[in-house]
C-alpha cells in the first residue's frame, strides 16, 4: 500500500488463522488484574480511597453509554477493590502474591480450558460421525 507522500507501507495480515478457535476475551479478569497491579502495596487506608474513587467513577460512568457495555470489568474491578481493602485491613500491605484468591485462578483458568476441549472434542467426534453416516447413507 502507498501513503500519500510516496512510502510503501505494509499491511497488516489478519492476526487469526481461518478456522482456530476463537478465544473470548475475559473483560472482568482484564479488570481484576489491572487493579491487583495497581493495587501492589497499597496501605488499607490507600486501598480504601482506591476503592472511593472507583465507586465515584462506576457512579458518574453509570449513564454512558460506552461504558455501560464493558462486558462485566467495572463489577469485578469494583469487587476485586473492596477484596483488596478487607485483605489489606487484616494482612497490612497487599500483595497478589500472598492472595489465596490470585493464586487459585490459573487452576481454575486450566480446568475451564480442559473443558473447552472436551467440548470440542466431542463436537468434532459427532460432526465425523455425522460425515460417516451421510456418506454411507450416499453409498447404499
Amino acid at each position: 500500500m502507498n501513503t500519500s507522500d510516496g512510502w510503501r507501507r505494509r499491511v497488516p495480515e489478519a492476526r487469526g488463522r481461518a478456522g482456530a478457535p476463537h478465544t473470548p476475551i475475559d473483560y472482568a479478569q482484564i479488570g481484576r488484574s489491572s487493579v491487583r497491579r495497581r493495587a501492589r502495596g497499597m496501605t488499607p487506608s490507600e486501598a480504601g480511597e482506591a476503592l472511593e474513587e472507583a465507586e465515584l467513577h462506576a457512579h458518574l460512568d453509570r449513564r454512558d453509554e460506552a461504558a455501560a457495555d464493558d462486558g462485566g470489568r467495572r463489577e469485578a474491578e469494583l469487587a476485586e477493590w473492596q477484596h483488596i481493602v478487607l485483605l489489606a485491613t487484616i494482612g497490612g500491605p497487599y500483595h497478589p502474591d500472598a492472595d489465596v484468591v490470585v493464586q487459585e485462578e490459573p487452576a481454575e483458568a486450566r480446568r475451564r480450558e480442559e473443558v473447552e476441549q472436551q467440548r470440542r472434542q466431542e463436537q468434532q467426534r459427532r460432526q465425523e460421525q455425522q460425515q460417516i453416516a451421510d456418506r454411507a447413507d450416499e453409498l447404499l
